[in-house]
């Protein structure tokens, strides 16, 4: 049923039910990543309470993790079966997709209706973008050990298998491989993808994928969310130091959030909020659980305190310190130095002139009104306004001013960069 709907929402996605369908599925997405985010707990040494560890335990289903319904008592359990068991699920679900399609196009019934084949590959991004995290994980998860008292590591996905073992060496280490360029692959194509849609012909359509959940000036949005994915998966692997691995997902989380709320890049706002919303509580959630960790603290770790994890934390907790203190100096040096220059009504006479040069053909529907009286009248109301009201203000004549020229390549990212108008056929013209 899973299999259908989805290529019913990505074969017809003009059609309002579909487009309903779309929106829910979008949310579901981001709940989804959220869930398999969350999962990344179970990696990082806490000694987690009643109730959230049997949820972090549950929570591996959504990462693809076939031993929580305890298929190992049937199958056995082998280094490649635990390694490989991610990855072949993806291209089974590949497969699965394929024969829907093709069996859709022989049959030719309304269930299923035939589609291109832009369908079943937009249907296969879809997948992969979705199943990203679990193969991420999966294939870093052979550098994701965990100390023993009297010296040497354990792997947290195989604890009989010693790291950096022969063991390891001869088995984890080269189906590991085949996992990790598995996910590298992934990330590669899709950002490939993401950032060459923009001259691709009828990218909207053949990568509908990428850009349908996004606005079109956010085109490349689905490669930051892979790229906060791929750290995300890879902190548990990259020290012992359970406080190292909290810090480094958490200024990821943060940056992320940031990028969220500064750029808006989901087309409905309820997305963005919904995006936001699960950062935030995913941020939360690693705080707190700071304080379960099994590593010991700082005044407890004794030889310890020289390692690198510990520098790195010493130098995160003092640098951001230093850094705000030198650039409340700068600032204030330079108010000083511009106490007696109005800077308010320096930018917002640029703005106003940029107001007049992004809104040419609505001055000129408008009746061509004399700029000058109409600059003073807006000066004059200048203390009714901020900057930020300008920027919406020639934001919106930018808009107007497209739609009554018929085109909308010249929208512009906050960046400034120009795309093109294929990337931008998604967004209806009003007029010529």
């Amino acid at each position: 049923a899973l299999v259908v709907s989805m290529v019913r929402i990505v074969g017809n996605p003009k059609k309002r039910y579909i487009t309903a369908s779309l929106s829910l599925a979008t949310i579901l997405g981001v709940f989804v990543s959220y869930l398999q985010l969350t999962s990344l707990l179970g990696g990082l040494e806490l000694d987690l309470p009643p109730g959230l560890a049997e949820i972090v335990e549950v929570l591996q289903v959504f990462n693809l993790d076939l031993s929580v319904i305890k298929f190992d008592c049937v199958y056995g359990r082998s280094v490649q079966a635990a390694i490989l068991q991610k990855p072949l699920i993806l291209f089974a679900t590949f497969a699965l997709l394929a024969g829907v399609w093709s069996g859709a196009n022989i049959i030719k019934n309304r269930l299923v209706p035939s589609s291109p084949r832009r369908v079943l590959l937009n249907c296969i991004g879809f997948t992969t973008n979705i199943s990203f995290v679990p193969i991420a994980m999966n294939g870093f998860s052979m550098f994701n050990c965990y100390p023993h008292p009297d010296g040497g590591s354990s792997m947290v996905l195989l604890p009989d298998v010693l790291c950096y073992e022969d063991v390891w060496t001869s088995q984890v280490l080269p189906w590991g491989a085949v996992s990790l360029s598995v996910s590298c692959l992934s990330f590669t194509i899709l950002a490939f993808l993401a950032y060459t849609s923009p001259t691709m012909g009828q990218a909207t359509q053949n990568v509908s994928f990428l850009l349908a959940r996004f606005r079109p000036e956010s085109y490349t949005w689905n490669t930051c969310m892979l790229t906060r994915n791929l750290i995300l998966a890879a902190a548990p692997s990259l020290s012992h130091n359970s406080y190292l691995k909290i810090f480094i997902m958490t200024v990821v989380l943060i940056s992320y959030g940031s990028a969220v709320l500064v750029y808006r890049p989901w087309k409905i706002p309820i997305h963005n909020n919904a995006d936001f919303c699960s950062t935030v509580a995913l941020m939360l959630t690693l705080c707190a659980s700071a304080g379960m960790s099994r590593t010991p603290g700082f005044q407890q770790s004794g030889p310890d305190q020289g390692s690198a994890a510990w520098d790195f934390l010493r130098l995160a907790a003092l640098v951001p310190f230093l850094a705000t203190a030198v650039l409340i100096v700068a600032l204030m040096f330079v108010t000083h130095r511009t106490r007696n220059t109005d800077i308010h009504k320096e930018r917002f006479d640029s703005m106003l002139n940029l107001l007049f040069k992004t809104a040419k053909s609505t001055t000129q529907v408008a009746g061509a009104p004399d700029k000058r009286s109409t600059m003073l009248a807006l000066e004059n109301n200048s203390l009714n306004l901020s900057l930020y009201d300008m920027e919406d203000i020639c934001k919106a004549c930018r808009l107007v001013d497209e739609i009554l020229m018929g085109k909308f390549s010249a929208t512009s990212s906050r960046s400034g960069s120009k795309r093109r108008a294929s990337a931008t056929a998604d967004v209806v013209v009003l007029g010529e």
